[in-house]
């Protein structure tokens, strides 16, 4: 086990000191504030799609 996290800690070590990590870090931020403010959007674009569903169905029960 010992061997194994000396393994991955020499391959990782180059990367600590180069800031690597934090690009990556920085692009992952990014995407799930992304992802977000998408799902935030289709949330607003759904609701307001059955709202006005509702309002359609009513329209064409009072027009009978």
């Amino acid at each position: 086990m010992i061997t194994k996290w000396k393994k991955h800690m020499l391959q990782e070590l180059p990367g600590v000191f180069s800031g690597i990590h934090k690009k990556a870090n920085k692009d992952s931020e990014k995407l799930i504030e992304e992802l977000y403010r998408q799902i935030g959007q289709l949330k607003v674009e759904l609701d307001w799609l059955k709202k006005n569903l509702n309002n359609c169905v009513e329209q064409k029960y009072v027009h009978i």
